[in-house]
Order: C-alpha cells, then structure tokens, then sequence
C-alpha cells in the first residue's frame, strides 16, 4: 500500500478502477472500515498520518486462503 493525498492508496492494476470510485470509497474506508479492522487486530492504522499495516494472523490467512479457493471455483464453472 502507498499514500496519496487522502491519506491512502491501494496499489491496483492499471485501469482496474475509477477514479471517482476511489472518491467515494475513500471516506468509508477511512472512518469506518479501517477503525474497524484496527479494533479487530487484522491491521495497524494510524489515522493521523493514514499509515495502514496488515498485520499476519492465522485466521485471516486461513479465510483468505478459503476466499481463493471458491473464487478459483467459480473461475472454472465460467
């Protein structure tokens, strides 16, 4: 992840979204979403500076994993 004037930027593949999507996404993921995974101990963010950090833990990984594997599977039925 990288910062930008708003405090943050996800690293994205070129054209993969909008620029106006990135506006209105921004403020959710800034009050409320980040608090949020902070509180849960999923990430590490510092809302003075927007500095977000993903912190490791098993039961993140395991669902991450479990996410690819059924996105892998609907790859497949199309």
């Amino acid at each position: 992840m990288t910062s930008s004037k708003s405090g943050f930027c996800a690293e994205t593949p070129a054209g993969s979204t909008t620029d106006s999507r990135v506006e209105r996404t921004t403020p959710t993921l800034l009050q409320r979403d980040l608090p949020k995974l902070a509180a849960a101990g999923v990430v590490e963010y510092d809302s003075r500076s927007g500095m977000v950090r993903y912190v490791s833990r098993p039961v993140v990984e395991e669902w991450v994993e479990h996410a690819r594997h059924r996105e892998i599977g609907r790859e497949s039925e199309n």
